[in-house]
């Protein structure tokens, strides 16, 4: 009796030294008490639109008894359609939710997402995760990528604002009602982030959450401004415009500056001022490679080549300047103060002076005669404002002389004149 209960209690206390093993799920088995780790769900963007980028998050939760060790690691591997798209190394120090432990979330994105139907699942693998549990394992959900039918980017293009920067403009037609809508701005260099403003991993959103309201249904609408010092050749630079969940996304590679889509323009310093020197810039169609036709107001002898636009197309005109032309202007008339000053004639353009110009709206008719510091002058038949001739010069017209007096092609004194006419009276 006494040696049953020896072996009896040597029993108990072997018994006692080892740990007691519980059946766990799938069959298989683990220590108690211990931690283990398990993915509890899988949420992605609520717009879920082609060419939007999708936001992926899972959560991961501590389903054990107690906390994973404080050195633990995992990786999270992400799948779309069964396809590796993104993994990471993370941190897995958790505690169980029952010990208001924490309840990590970890991330993903998937760029550019096109139509259709697609399966996406999320797996974890850590030392303290046994392969029989695969439930806890990993997740998988399905969902679909639609085309927004409410907001589309019929045309995204830069146009040159200034020296310094872009003007980013959009054709957008939207049908939602009011149309109005949100954008933003993204742009990567090869991949990797070159706006950083927000945080470590988000882009910065240039303009993101600005409203415009489209009053009309097709029309370019300049966005933002981009400075050139931050557009990267090489780099692509995307524009998501939305109102709710009608979202539409657009992506522009800018390979070359010189490459960007310009519509057609035409800017004029001096519009039509032949008396000021002028640059003016075109382009008359919608273009690949900026190609402008920049020319700026040139003399040719006494003849100006003035250059103007007309709405969006650019025109010249051939000037004859009264004095002479110099650095791409007419030279300055200024008209002493005289009776013969009273024939001028106010115009609007100088494509309407028949004679000679003063200035920009000022004509002075042919054939009048003018003192300009003290000297005499006449408008010519040709438009410019010639020196009066002197007694005995070569004529064709009495306003040519400075005695206002031609005859049988010669400048002659009204002196002598009057003495010819009061002698030939004599003989008759």
């Amino acid at each position: 009796m006494g040696k049953k209960i020896l072996f009896l209690l040597l029993g108990l206390v072997l018994l006692s030294s080892f740990p007691l093993v519980q059946s766990y799920g799938g069959g298989g088995s683990r220590p108690s008490p211990q931690s283990d780790l398990a993915i509890v769900d899988l949420t992605t963007s609520s717009s879920l639109h082609a060419g939007a980028n999708i936001y992926l998050s899972t959560t991961i939760e501590n389903i054990g008894d107690k906390a994973t060790p404080t050195d633990e690691m995992g990786t999270v591997t992400w799948y779309i359609d069964d396809e590796e798209f993104f993994e990471e190394t993370v941190n897995l120090y958790v505690y169980p939710k029952d010990q208001n432990g924490n309840t990590p979330r970890f991330y993903a994105w998937w760029n550019n997402a096109f139509i259709g139907k697609h399966k996406i699942r999320v797996e974890l693998k850590a030392p303290n995760l046994y392969e029989e549990t695969t439930s806890n394992n990993e997740f998988e959900t399905t969902f679909t990528i639609t085309q927004s039918g409410e907001v589309d980017i019929k045309e995204i293009y830069l146009k040159e604002l200034s020296s310094r920067s872009w003007g980013l403009y959009a054709v957008i037609d939207s049908e939602v009602d009011p149309r109005k809508i949100t954008y933003k701005i993204t742009q990567l260099d090869r991949g990797d982030i070159i706006y950083d403003r927000v945080g470590s991993t988000d882009v910065n959103i240039r303009g993101g959450g600005k409203v415009f309201d489209f009053n009309e249904r097709e029309g370019a609408y300049l966005l933002t401004e981009l400075p050139k010092s931050e557009i990267i050749s090489d780099s692509s630079l995307t524009l998501t415009v939305g109102s709710g969940t009608a979202l539409d996304t657009t992506n522009v590679m800018l390979e070359y500056l010189d490459q960007v889509i310009v519509h057609p323009f035409c800017d004029d310093t001096d519009g039509i001022d032949p008396f000021t020197k002028g640059s003016s810039g075109s382009i008359e169609k919608d273009t690949q490679v900026i190609n402008e036709n920049n020319l700026t107001d040139t003399c040719n002898g006494d003849i100006l080549a003035e250059y103007y636009c007309v709405g969006k197309k650019m025109e010249h005109a051939l000037i004859q300047c009264p004095l002479g032309c110099s650095s791409g202007a007419c030279d300055p008339v200024t008209l002493d103060t005289t009776d013969e000053s009273q024939s001028i004639i106010e115009i609007e353009t100088a494509a309407e002076c028949s004679g000679c110009l003063i200035d920009s709206s000022s004509c002075l008719p042919t054939g009048t005669q003018v003192t300009i510091f003290e000297e005499g002058y006449y408008c010519s038949v040709d438009k410019t404002l010639d020196s009066q001739k002197t007694l005995e010069s070569f004529c064709q017209s009495d306003f040519e002389c400075s005695t206002n007096l031609c005859i049988d092609g010669s400048c002659v004194s009204s002196g002598l004149w009057q003495r010819f006419v009061k002698l030939f009276s004599r003989w008759f």
